[in-house]
């Protein structure tokens, strides 16, 4: 017990796998995947042509001809109004490849037909609601689980994918860490039957022209879109809870809120020590009689090393090996003293925002060298695995390795360099990062982000770099929907206000901050310290102390040629202190060799 509370594992997440074989082929042996998935449920459509395992699925619906159909996220909304069954039935059965372009990611489903012994599926616009797939000479399957669909047939890691995790923390296009096992791309329609599955996706969208009264125009569409969205969600959730933090993005939020529908309304904030995120967002709660719920990472420090090691493992299984599992934990931990009610997020302003630029100009074409110098910049910082820890060969190649896949995504985003950098990160660190995580928790909670709403980024994409650059875009926005919001300085940062006037002396001010940020980015470089998340340094410590009680995974674990051997030996022994990137990539490839 600690502090009255009992130690939450994080339980398997509620999943599905759908398999298909060729008439008269082999038998496949499911016994791995279910392991894998938990107690699945096994259903045999169409005299074993479609086999499925499901697991504590809540949104299923079947009836007695063999038809059923699965809800693969909790609470799906389509603009202002609450999905139905009836209504996800209609978008799985249309033939419309953009049916799901209005659906608020994340987003998924499934629906089998028992007479046919086949199976469609579709996840929305962003891939946001993460499923997979595989095929092989006599079947082939669709999942909500990467692990469970490399467990059908083992064959082994993809190291090309585990390469970009090294040095981003996350997945980018459609890999995994499991070979032959691929992420289904955003918005596709997929059909499963015949021992084959089939993919339909809908065109690209390029981002189009603003309406014709430029950034002007774009404020009052987005502005009435925002407030028109939480208007109708409140109304249908009011007991809806708004994250809230020092950041511009949940501001906005805050300010499209009406002044009157504030009192009384419930925000939760996550304490991180040393942000000052909790104060400021104190000040805004106290400030419009908010109801204010602070929840942190305390008590983690007394976990013991096993409890600890079980939180991690059970969040990379969530993860299917992808992403960070100790920030996955920490905020796991921190969400058990806080009631799952339905949520506001501000995620997606930073696609308004110009995230990836570098430098005060950087016009011109997508090069190598320009991907390559902001990979070094901007993204091989926080998630990068030291090279101490990396078996030295591995970590030459995988640099190389990382920057091509990454020079080939830009290039496909092309040629304007600032448009690449927008398109890269909604449809790769939105799409991978932030998707992997919401899809850990789809099925456990609520959380809206109105800011993905597909008509925001459309005005989002419209905007050209200069009206996005130094949050031009979203700080005009936050001026219209609330002035006085607007005058409120953000979380180490001037007032949204500051942003949207650039006169001469706003100019000075934001000059000074980001000649400020870049001597502090610099400084991060030269001494290659990471900004681990909340709780990540204990778990760290925890995860550490649970390998010298127990190292019998690390050998398995040396033999794969990406982690040091030495290092690993320190590990074992107790030597050396870990970090959390190296922890998060430890814990990663031990799940994900378990059954490999």
């Amino acid at each position: 017990m600690i502090r009255g509370m009992t130690v939450p594992i994080i339980r398997l997440p509620a999943a599905i796998l759908a398999v298909s074989a060729v008439r008269d082929g082999p038998p496949l042996e499911l016994d791995s995947a279910k392991h894998t998935l938990g107690a699945a449920d096994e259903r045999r459509v169409a005299g074993d042509r479609l086999r499925m395992l499901l697991h504590d699925l809540q949104e299923v619906q079947e009836n007695s001809h063999g038809r059923g159909l699965a809800v693969l996220s909790k609470e799906p909304r389509e603009h202002e109004t609450d999905l139905r069954l009836s209504k996800v039935s209609a978008l799985v059965s249309t033939s419309d490849s953009n049916s799901t372009s209005g659906v608020l990611p994340p987003f998924a489903a499934m629906a089998w037909d028992g007479s046919a012994g086949s199976l469609h599926a579709i996840t929305d616009a962003l891939g946001f609601r993460h499923l997979y797939s595989r095929s092989a000479d006599s079947w082939a399957a669709l999942s909500t689980s990467a692990r469970a669909l490399a467990a059908l047939a083992p064959a082994g890691l993809d190291l090309t994918a585990i390469a970009v995790q090294s040095l981003l923390g996350w997945q980018v296009g459609l890999r995994t860490p499991f070979a032959e096992v691929s992420k289904v791309a955003p918005g596709a329609r997929l059909h499963l039957s015949g021992g084959q599955v089939t993919s339909e996706e809908p065109d690209a969208i390029q981002p189009a022209a603003g309406p014709r009264g430029g950034i002007d125009q774009v404020v009052r569409e987005a502005a009435r879109l925002l407030s028109t969205y939480l208007a109708s969600y409140l109304d249908d959730h009011p007991d809806a809870v708004l994250q809230l933090t020092g950041g511009q993005d949940s501001r906005i939020l805050l300010a499209a809120i009406p002044p009157h529908r504030r009192r009384g309304l419930s925000a939760m904030t996550l304490s991180v020590p040393g942000s000052p995120d909790l104060s400021i967002a104190r000040a805004l709660a106290e400030r419009y009689s908010m109801k204010h719920h602070v929840i942190d990472t305390s008590g983690l420090e007394s976990l013991a090393a096993p409890e600890a090691h079980d939180m991690v493992v059970a969040a990379a299984q969530r993860v299917d090996c992808s992403a960070d599992p100790l920030a996955l934990a920490s905020v796991y931990w921190a969400e058990a003293k806080f009631d799952q009610r339905p949520r506001l997020g501000g995620l997606g302003g930073e696609v308004a925002r110009g995230f990836y630029y570098l430098g005060p100009a950087e016009k011109g074409t997508v090069t190598k060298s320009r991907v390559e110098r902001l990979a070094e910049w901007r993204m091989f910082t926080n998630g990068a695995v030291p090279l101490d820890s990396l078996d030295s060969g591995f970590a030459k190649w995988s640099r190389a390795v990382a920057v091509d896949v990454l020079h080939s995504i830009f290039n496909s985003y092309g040629p304007d360099w600032l448009t690449a950098t927008d398109e890269f990160y909604l449809n790769q660190r939105m799409h991978r990062w932030a998707g992997v995580l919401a899809t850990a928790n789809c099925m456990d909670r609520t959380i809206v982000h109105p800011m993905l709403d597909d008509r925001f980024i459309a005005l989002a994409r419209s905007l050209s770099p200069k009206e996005k650059r130094n949050s031009l875009f979203l700080s005009r926005l936050c001026c219209a929907l609330d002035e006085e919001i607007s005058e409120i300085p953000l979380d180490s940062r001037p007032s949204p206000q500051v942003y949207a006037r650039p006169n001469l002396r706003n100019k000075a001010l934001l000059s000074a901050m980001a000649a400020r940020r870049a001597a502090r980015k610099v400084h991060q470089r030269i001494v290659r310290r990471q900004r681990p998340s909340a709780g990540s340094e204990i778990l760290a410590a925890k995860i550490g102390q649970y390998y010298v009680e127990d190292s019998s995974c690390l050998e398995r674990i040396a033999q794969q040629g990406i982690l040091d051997e030495q290092w690993l030996d320190l590990v074992s022994t107790g030597h050396v202190a870990v970090d959390p990137a190296s922890v998060a990539m430890l814990v990663n490839l031990e799940v994900a060799t378990t059954r490999l």
